[in-house]
């Protein structure tokens, strides 16, 4: 008699998940969207008024074939058993724009309301309105979520749709943003990159700027940094010579991150901070062209000193700004970010026409940062002369306080390129009416000690 062999009826479980996992860049960005549900905290919208005739139906199909061609574009984000999975959805059925008539004196309020309504990346990651006015010219409002988005991306979104709206028979082929994102290289570089963000000890985290105990949201405001002419060839003239370093971006990167350094130790005594800057990967292979987040925050740490200067301490800063480049890698900069303050500059890679269309960009602000972000300082080089931008979150200071704020970085600024070897601790600050303010915040604040807050301003003037 043959015998017959035993089978186990017992079966596995089995998880089938959809989609594929974030990238390292994607989970940051997720974790703040989803601790902010209801806020454009992630929102990045640029506007494009182009100044010719276009075919409003036309540019709607171009950007429809950019979407087709860009993995990143057509990612949705999906939360499969607790993990957020990135489904990159067909290439067909995609509804990317939505056509518009108004009166070119009308679109600005109707862009400052767009911009504040999340783009839910659940739905889709960007907001498509192509606006025609009267006269014949058209605006193209794009907000894309920084989920699939940086500035160099957003700006080759733009140049992607020109090319298709000029031709609209040849293939548009775009590089995988997930293909580069796994192909890229490891090795003993990461392995360094890793060890070093694991063995950093991080400074203290402040929890406010000006104001007192107030409850950290995502509301903030943009303000604009004056720069008179004077100042301006003075940034020039010393970021040519003697604050000058290996590159332009780093240039102003180390010399924001010094004035960033000084004011947060001035307005809220902080004598060691992080800082974050914008990491862009675009000169790893393949990287110079995809659209996607290709970019990462990294934590630059910064001390100053008793006594020192101003160039004491940039120096310092550019030391601290390059160990940190050092330092970056695939696996990303540390999973609990520390920073509270953010210097970010922006590529120059604003498109100046739309094919033969003159075009003039806008970045436009949500409303909304980051609520672990106290304040965060721009560079924007879109024309002809750089601008320089505060967002200041509503926890770090009163609204009617931002336009000192403004003000003390301007001094700051002009300080600095005036005589880089002035004490840091000879700067003057505050006036009167400011010192009263501040010492009324500053009561009952848990951060810092308010008293020494106070008698610190005092002795500045």
């Amino acid at each position: 008699m043959t015998s017959t062999p035993t089978v186990s009826s017992a079966v596995s479980s089995v998880t089938v998940r959809r989609g594929r996992p974030l990238t390292a860049a994607q989970r940051a960005l997720w974790v703040s969207q989803q601790q902010n549900p209801t806020a454009p905290v992630q929102n990045m919208a640029e506007v494009v008024h182009l100044r010719g005739a276009v075919d409003p139906e036309r540019l709607a199909q171009a950007f429809a074939r950019v979407v087709a061609a860009s993995d990143a574009l057509r990612t949705r984000v999906v939360t499969d058993h607790g993990e957020p999975r990135a489904v990159i959805y067909p290439q067909t059925g995609q509804a990317p724009s939505q056509l518009l008539a108004m009166d070119r004196s009308e679109v600005e309020s109707w862009l400052r309301a767009r911009v504040t309504h999340p783009i839910d990346p659940g739905v889709r990651a960007y907001d498509s309105v192509i606006i025609s006015h009267p006269e014949g010219t058209t605006t193209w409002y794009l907000g894309l979520h920084h989920l699939v988005t940086d500035a160099t991306s957003s700006a080759l979104v733009f140049e992607a749709a020109a090319r298709a709206y000029v031709d609209d028979t040849t293939p548009l082929e775009l590089p995988s943003y997930y293909r580069w994102n796994d192909e890229r290289p490891g090795g003993r570089r990461a392995d360094r990159a890793r060890r070093h963000w694991q063995q950093r000890t991080p400074p203290s985290v402040p929890g406010r700027l000006y104001a007192g105990e107030r409850p950290a949201g995502p509301s903030s405001q943009r303000v604009e940094v004056p720069l008179s002419d004077t100042v301006r060839a003075l940034i020039d003239d010393r970021l040519a010579n003697d604050l000058r370093l290996l590159s332009p971006d780093l240039s102003w990167t180390v010399l924001l991150v010094t004035v960033c350094a000084v004011w947060a130790h001035r307005v809220a005594d902080l004598d060691e901070l992080a800082i974050g800057i914008p990491v862009h990967h675009r000169n790893e292979p393949g990287a110079r062209a995809v659209i996607g987040p290709v970019m990462d925050v990294y934590p630059v740490d910064v001390r100053i000193e008793a006594g020192e200067s101003f160039r004491d301490l940039h120096r310092r800063a550019a030391r601290s700004v390059m160990s940190t480049l050092q330092h970056v890698g695939p696996a990303g900069p540390p999973s609990s970010p520390d920073h509270r303050f953010i210097v970010n500059l922006l590529p120059e890679t604003s498109p100046e026409s739309f094919g033969v269309i003159p075009a003039e960009v806008e970045w436009i602000h949500s409303g909304a940062s980051d609520p672990t972000h106290l304040a965060r300082i721009q560079l924007t080089r879109f024309g002809q002369q750089p601008r320089l931008h505060l967002d200041l979150n509503e926890a770090a200071a009163e609204p009617a306080h931002h336009h000192r704020a403004v003000g003390h970085l301007a001094s700051i600024l002009e300080a600095l390129v005036t005589d880089p070897d002035t004490s840091i601790g000879d700067l003057v600050l505050p006036d009167g009416e400011e010192r009263e303010a501040l010492e009324r915040w500053g009561a009952g604040s848990p951060a810092i000690d308010a008293e020494l807050v106070v008698e610190r301003l005092r002795s500045l003037s």
